[in-house]
């Protein structure tokens, strides 16, 4: 699975990372790696508090976050279609 790569100028980077962190804050997460949140691998375990339904929630959002900060837009890994945005 992979969910995204994002890369941008710093004018692009830094409204992406602002929501990003928002993002992380309201799940109570550090950091996504999805391969150990997919997993529920430690620190997406349950006896870190997860469960299959707060994990989905927070790779959901994590995609909704990514997805208003790309410019072309594919499918990723996780069964959402973002759309296609052809290149400037």
């Amino acid at each position: 699975m992979t969910l995204a790569v994002i890369s941008g100028t710093k004018e692009q980077w830094i409204p992406f990372e602002i929501e990003w962190k928002k993002n992380l804050k309201k799940h109570k997460a550090k950091y996504l790696h999805t391969t150990d949140a997919v997993a529920m691998n430690d620190p997406f375990d349950k006896d870190s508090g997860w469960t299959e339904k707060s994990r989905d929630a927070f790779l959901l959002d994590c995609v909704t976050v990514a997805s208003r900060h790309i410019a072309i837009k594919r499918p990723i890994g996780v069964g959402v279609d973002l759309g296609y945005i052809p290149p400037p």
